[in-house]
């Protein structure tokens, strides 16, 4: 998703290898707190890839009204083609978070996304996506994490997914981001979080709070089996 970042290479593999690797276990995260939206008027799924998201919140909520970012050409024409027949309440925009309005959602999704900027850029990309959220406005968030539990196979695989995405599609950023310390930081209240793949993956359902101030994240449930 960013202005370096060029996905089109992998977007023709990109859910194969994600099975392959990962058994399901991304899509079981990035759908988990999908019920917990309450019908949603307006909904922001940026960097949504392939589009996998769509069809699960167009059965849950087939009149929310959805706007998926992607700065992916070919991840776009991949979710294009996966929309049902007649489905007109999506609209697709090839770009990145520059185009957000403040106060446009009443939900934000980012789904594996925020991982792939350097620190600098993840705080404008998430500022943004922040003021786009509606007060009271709920944020799922899922991504990868690590920490001084994580085994050593988690870290080799993270470093090796970084090193495969900077050969295939320039990602400069190689570490994962403290996504703890920078969501504790705004003001909003974490209402849910599950974990995924022995807490390697983390997906935490947020909502928007106003004139209260952060609130850290302290604990994880166990793993969705």
């Amino acid at each position: 998703m960013s202005n370096i970042c060029n996905y089109d290479f992998v977007a023709p593999y990109y859910d194969g290898l994600s099975q392959l690797v990962f058994s399901g276990q991304l899509v079981a995260a990035k759908n988990y707190f999908l019920p917990q939206l309450q019908n949603p008027e307006n909904l922001l799924i940026f960097g949504g890839g392939t589009g996998k998201l769509i069809k699960p919140l167009l059965t849950l909520y087939p009149e929310t009204s959805i706007h998926f970012v992607e700065a992916s050409r070919k991840m776009i024409a991949k979710a294009r083609a996966s929309l049902p027949p007649g489905t007109d309440n999506v609209r697709f925009q090839l770009g990145t978070e520059a185009g957000l309005t403040s106060g446009s959602y009443d939900t934000v999704i980012t789904p594996f996304v925020l991982d792939v900027f350097d620190q600098p850029r993840l705080n404008q990309v998430i500022a943004a996506l922040f003021r786009s959220l509606k007060p009271e406005g709920r944020w799922i968030h899922t991504d990868f994490y690590l920490d001084e539990q994580s085994a050593f196979w988690q870290k080799s695989l993270i470093w090796i997914m970084y090193k495969f995405f900077r050969v295939t599609a320039g990602q400069m950023n190689q570490t994962l981001p403290d996504f703890t310390g920078l969501f504790a930081q705004l003001p909003m209240e974490p209402l849910g979080i599950k974990t995924f793949c022995n807490r390697m993956v983390r997906s935490t359902l947020f909502q928007k709070s106003s004139g209260s101030g952060s609130k850290p994240l302290e604990k994880t449930n166990q793993d969705q089996p």
